[in-house]
């Protein structure tokens, strides 16, 4: 089971409108790709969702969490158009990456040296500095605990519903661009152009080659431990470009896995 981030409307999400980076490169170079939810069931098996009533259910669960935001005295602004047309922003840091980048932001925040490497199969879990952020100040940022991001101007994180009625930790694009802003201060001091480039960088050396549409694996054994700075950079600049492209198009920013 990968990590993916996604940029895009929940109706494009919830009806499954939209390709992983995985399944755009199988379908490129003419391979097989199958779509495997977190239990083992087949996606590509499952009838086509009604979109209809998904943009239905979307429209009332906006305005609900609106009304119930502005109740707390909270200006969180006008809901965002959710249909199942608008574009959509995605990749993959995969799980590697994305511990990578928790235990990095956690240790520049918390004024400790981050590691030098993490090993293939390692969360964030398995380093020290998870416990230490669990019991500091940086420990309900929203980078460290949500899964969505709703295209609002505050800065709030809260425990609810998805539309889709599974409980999450959502938040904010303002909280995330806040957060993201304050590593890269306290880390890298990039601009906002080489924050987007590192995305592009190689950090997970090929395992295998497309020739004439078949997939040919590489002599070596693939590497097992990877610099652990350029891998965090790597699942950054995929937040940083989520994010400016949710900025742009007033979408929600969700991981998926």
């Amino acid at each position: 089971m990968g990590m993916d981030i996604y940029a895009g409307t929940f109706t494009r999400y919830y009806a499954r409108n939209w390709k992983t980076k995985a399944q755009q490169y199988a379908e490129a170079n003419g391979m097989a790709f199958h779509r495997i939810s977190p239990d083992g069931e087949n996606l590509d098996d499952q009838d086509s969702p009604d979109v209809t009533e998904i943009q239905k259910a979307v429209s009332a669960w906006t305005n609900g969490l609106l009304k119930a935001l502005q109740s707390n005295n909270m200006d969180a602004g006008l809901a965002w158009v959710d249909d199942n047309e608008k574009p959509y922003y995605t990749d993959k840091p995969d799980w590697l990456a994305y511990a990578a980048l928790m235990v990095f932001a956690a240790s520049r925040l918390l004024g400790e040296e981050p590691p030098k490497t993490i090993e293939k199969n390692m969360g964030q879990e398995d380093f020290e500095i998870a416990k230490k952020l669990e019991d500091s100040e940086f420990s309900n940022w929203s980078l460290f605990t949500v899964t969505c991001w709703l295209p609002l101007p505050v800065q709030v994180s809260f425990q609810g519903c998805m539309p889709n009625g599974t409980e999450a930790f959502i938040s904010t694009t303002a909280r995330l661009r806040a957060e993201l802003d304050q590593v890269n201060e306290i880390a890298w001091k990039a601009t906002t152009e080489e924050q987007l480039a590192w995305a592009d960088e190689e950090v997970f050396p090929p395992s295998f080659e497309i020739k004439d549409g078949e997939v040919i694996q590489l002599p070596g054994e693939p590497p097992t431990s990877f610099e652990l700075e350029k891998l965090a950079r790597f699942a950054f600049s995929m937040f940083r470009r989520a994010l400016t492209f949710a900025e742009k198009e007033q979408v929600p920013v969700l991981l998926d896995y």
